[in-house]
């Protein structure tokens, strides 16, 4: 249903600008949307937490390919590496952690994840 819902406000807002329900559709497609962040970046630092690299890994690229923008971007990002360098997947800890120094390059996160991949 977050699906459908999401898409109908979406529908709303960007076709209708000029709607009095243009502005509330999009505060609700926008709740919407951070809700369903949360929900993947709980579960993804759920699996993380208990050393579960290869459940977590999906639920963090989804943050970073579906919900970019919302805020959760850096964490996602920093623990795709971590959980790429734990799993042994050397490539992918490097590229992750090159994307990092690319979006975030003044981040504390980087700096360490620089030291821990790089």
């Amino acid at each position: 249903y977050r699906d459908k819902a999401e898409e109908n406000f979406a529908m709303v807002f960007r076709r209708f600008p000029d709607s009095p329900y243009s502005q509330m559709a999009q505060a609700k497609y926008d709740e919407i949307r951070a809700r369903g962040a949360k929900k993947n970046m709980y579960v993804a630092n759920f699996y993380y937490k208990f050393g579960e690299y290869r459940a977590a890994i999906p639920r963090f690229l989804i943050i970073l390919q579906d919900y970019p923008g919302l805020g959760f971007d850096e964490e996602a990002l920093y623990r795709l590496a971590l959980a790429y360098r734990k799993l042994g997947i050397n490539d992918k800890a490097q590229a992750a952690t090159q994307l990092m120094k690319e979006k975030f390059p003044e981040s504390k996160k980087t700096k360490s994840l620089v030291r821990k991949i790089l």
